[in-house]
């Protein structure tokens, strides 16, 4: 009875409400075809405000470096990263197969090269790069969809460095069982091993780093000395790789570009592990940390869950019907403006708290549909009303 009081109470306003929703996803859906022309590369409604912000990143700066002991890698391979900046140079090749050959002594679990080669052979130490990639069996070798690649025999286990191009700040990692983390996962775990997560085409990193997620191996009174991951200089380890030997030894080594200083922004990408900036992020993690991340996700079996695209986009139309019909019943401007701002406010903070029990929901895309639908209600209200009004009069003579 209550129920049927309510409903007919109501259902003038729940109608609306279902019209004004199926109007915002009409208009969505046009404005996202017509932004697909090259003329109009641009974003949908859903991310016409926040392009690359996502409260989702306020995680990283709530926890700081307190938190990131929380999320501390559990695996017992530690995952070392060899800085190949100060080899740059024409004997690049040549330096690069005999730093492999120094590593190799030590007996590392496995070993990723994060660059891709041109097929130039005539450069130097391309012979002696391709025979050490040929006789070492726990090396994986990058490759991108984007790059001619030096030619390597069946052998050669080779893995996809390439980041989601949809991105700026580096949130998910893409690839599945052909990413390089996987393969470097595979030689270490093997097959059969093989976390679920993986199996995506791609997951959102759990970052257990802080900042760019580097710091020297020397620097054992570094603060972050046992969150970040441990760096060695390459031109170092070939002058005295014993003095490294235990750092090698039954670990991980992935060998790329770091940067000679912090102004060194080659293969750095904005992350959301920036303790410096939410928003206008400036290149700062390099690939080969991304990488590690994502590896020792694989190998701590960690990772966050995601609702399927059905349980979210059920989730967003729920909350998006009841403010409108909020909306819709309340006309006091203030009223509104302080009914969403809280409802935001809420919305951020329980997307943060269930990220704590490893649960990604994006909530981006939700707060800006909030930012845009009490004006789009007033400008679609008139129309609204007036065929509502025609269709309960064609109603009503049906009924007759």
């Amino acid at each position: 009875m209550i129920l049927k009081k309510l409903f007919k109470k109501y259902n003038r306003i729940v109608l609306k409400s279902f019209i004004y929703l199926l109007i915002f996803h009409a208009l969505d859906f046009c404005v996202s075809k017509a932004f697909e022309l090259p003329a109009f590369q641009v974003f949908s409604i859903q991310n016409l405000v926040a392009s690359d912000f996502t409260y989702n990143d306020l995680f990283y700066r709530a926890q700081g470096k307190a938190g990131f002991k929380d999320v501390k890698r559990k695996h017992k391979e530690e995952i070392i990263l060899v800085n190949t900046a100060e080899l740059d140079g024409e004997e690049f090749r040549l330096n690069l197969a005999n730093l492999l050959d120094s590593i190799e002594k030590f007996n590392p679990k496995a070993v990723g090269i994060d660059f891709t080669f041109s097929m130039d052979t005539s450069i130097t130490g391309t012979p002696e790069l391709l025979e050490v990639s040929e006789r070492y069996r726990n090396l994986v070798l990058a490759q991108s969809n984007e790059a001619n690649y030096l030619s390597y025999s069946a052998k050669v286990t080779r893995g996809n460095v390439d980041f989601p191009l949809e991105q700026f700040s580096i949130r998910y990692y893409q690839g599945g069982d052909k990413s390089f983390a996987f393969k470097l996962f595979n030689k270490v775990r093997g097959v059969k091993e093989t976390p679920v997560f993986c199996s995506r085409d791609s997951f959102p990193i759990v970052y257990s780093c802080v900042h760019d997620g580097m710091v020297s191996y020397e620097e054992k009174m570094n603060d972050n000395y046992e969150v970040n991951y441990k760096t060695i200089a390459g031109e170092k380890l070939l002058e005295n790789p014993a003095e490294y030997s235990s750092a090698i030894k039954n670990n991980i080594i992935i060998i790329g570009h770091l940067g000679r200083n912090q102004f060194d922004m080659e293969d750095r990408f904005p992350v959301p592990t920036d303790t410096n900036d939410v928003v206008n992020r400036v290149p700062l993690m390099p690939g080969p940390v991304i990488h590690a991340n994502a590896l020792s996700n694989m190998l701590d079996n960690q990772y966050f869950t995601t609702p399927n695209n059905w349980l979210s986009f059920l989730l967003y139309n729920i909350i998006m019907l009841i403010l409108i019909f909020f909306i819709i019943q309340h006309s006091m401007k203030i009223l509104l403006i302080g009914g969403l701002v809280i409802i935001s406010i809420i919305w951020i903070w329980l997307s943060i708290y269930i990220m704590e029990f490893k649960i990604y929901i994006q909530v981006g895309s939700t707060l800006v549909g909030l930012l845009i639908l009490e004006e789009f209600i007033e400008v679609f209200d008139p129309f609204v009303v007036n065929w509502y009004a025609k269709l309960k009069k064609s109603l009503s003579k049906i009924k007759k």
